[in-house]
Order: C-alpha cells, then sequence, then structure tokens
C-alpha cells in the first residue's frame, strides 16, 4: 500500500475510482497509483465486479433534445468564442460519427446473408501394416485421407525378379493396383480418382510380386505375400 495513503482512504479511494467519481488531479493521481501498484489494482478490480451487477440494473436514458440547446446558450454567454468554436466542431463531428456507425449497421443488416458452409469432415489417417504367413513385416502403408497420399515402407520384401506391386480390395470388390512400390525404403503414391474412392479404413491392402512390364496390372497374377485391413487411427 503507498506510504502517502492512509489505509482508511484506500479502499475509498478505489471504490471512488471504479464509480468515476474522481476528476481533474484526483483522477490522474488515481490511474497513475492503478498502473503503478499491484494492490490498488486489485481493489479497484474488486469494486468493479461487485458493482457490475449493480450497472446492469440501471435503466438507459436519453437526454431531452432541448439539452443542447440550452447547454449552448449558456456557453454563448458565459464560455470565449474560442471554447463555444470547440464545443460545435465536437457536435457536428458527434454527428457525423453517429451517421457513419447508422450506415455501417444498415449495411450490415440488409446485406444479402450467405449461408455458412457445413463444417468438412476431417479425413482420416489410416494404416495398415502386412505380414507373410510367418508374420514377419513386409512393409507398412500410410494412407493419408486429406491428400489422398500413401505412403508405403518397404520392411522385408523377398528377392525375386519380379517387382512388388500394391492392391486396394474393397469389400466385396475386386483387388484394385495401386502401381509399383520399391522393393526398400520408401515408396509415395498418389491415388487417382478411383483408387482414392476405395482407399478408406476397412479396405485391404495387399502387395504381390509381378513382372516389371505392363504395370499398374488389371488383376494379381502372383501370389498374394502379404494382406491387411487399412485401419483408421
Amino acid at each position: 500500500m503507498p506510504e502517502d495513503i492512509p489505509p482508511e482512504e484506500f479502499d475509498l479511494l478505489a471504490a471512488e475510482l471504479a464509480l468515476g467519481l474522481l476528476e481533474g488531479e484526483d483522477r490522474v493521481r488515481a490511474l497513475r497509483l492503478r498502473l503503478s501498484d499491484r494492490s490498488f489494482r486489485m481493489a479497484v478490480s474488486a469494486w468493479q465486479d461487485r458493482l457490475a451487477p449493480m450497472f446492469a440494473e440501471v435503466p438507459d436514458a436519453e437526454p431531452r433534445p432541448d439539452v443542447w440547446s440550452r447547454v449552448a446558450a449558456l456557453l454563448e454567454d458565459r464560455a470565449p468564442n474560442g471554447v463555444v468554436r470547440k464545443l460545435r466542431a465536437w457536435r457536428i463531428g458527434a454527428f457525423a460519427a453517429s451517421a457513419v456507425a447508422a450506415g455501417l449497421a444498415l449495411l450490415i443488416l440488409f446485406a444479402p446473408l450467405r449461408a455458412p458452409r457445413p463444417p468438412q469432415p476431417a479425413q482420416p489417417v489410416a494404416i495398415a501394416q502386412l505380414l507373410d504367413k510367418s508374420g514377419q513385416a513386409l512393409l507398412l502403408a500410410r494412407l493419408d485421407g486429406e491428400s489422398g497420399k500413401l505412403r508405403v515402407q518397404a520392411i522385408q520384401l523377398p528377392e525375386d525378379a519380379r517387382v512388388p506391386e500394391l492392391w486396394v480390395i474393397p469389400p466385396g470388390g475386386a483387388p484394385l493396383s495401386l502401381g509399383l512400390i520399391g522393393r526398400s525404403g520408401s515408396s509415395d503414391l498418389a491415388a487417382d480418382a478411383r483408387s482414392r474412392a476405395l482407399l478408406r479404413p476397412g479396405s485391404v491392402i495387399a502387395v504381390t510380386l509381378e513382372p516389371a512390364d505392363g504395370a499398374p496390372h488389371r488383376a494379381p497374377t502372383g501370389e498374394i505375400l502379404g494382406s491387411a485391413p487399412l485401419t483408421a487411427l
């Protein structure tokens, strides 16, 4: 608590600032204190929270139309001409700002409404781990449902004169070639529209050894080395 403020006045000053009762130097002093003193800042915030329900119950009030003309008449008699000119300019500026705000409100109210786009469901990422008959891992396939790309990581494919070819088998459907893959390392396959429609969780990924010529083939000719369903993560 600042040393120059008695404890009995500290909370009262915070309440007066929260209520907007301070003016002039007193208000400047309180605002500076709120910036520099954490305890005073917390006291003002506590009073604002305490008074908020009361402010919500105060009804809005509009001044009578003759208020400005009466104020202007008093200023004409008592205030210097420079002050009157400034107040007139302020009044014109206030009316102009009100007109701009009203125009913006009309634009917002009467602008044609666009139907909101329905949220697009997120496409799942799915994986399939293909094993051979002995349970050894052959390859791992990862499908990015958003882009439709399939990344294949070869783990242990057998050596052969033929080359590995990857297939997708939809539930109850025939195999469709996804293309040739490397015997080692990773391969990225960009699915066409037809195969992409089949690449979804539940479809089976299979690998066979096929002749290099004529790929992608219409149907497998070699034995299926391994297969596994795509499982969504």
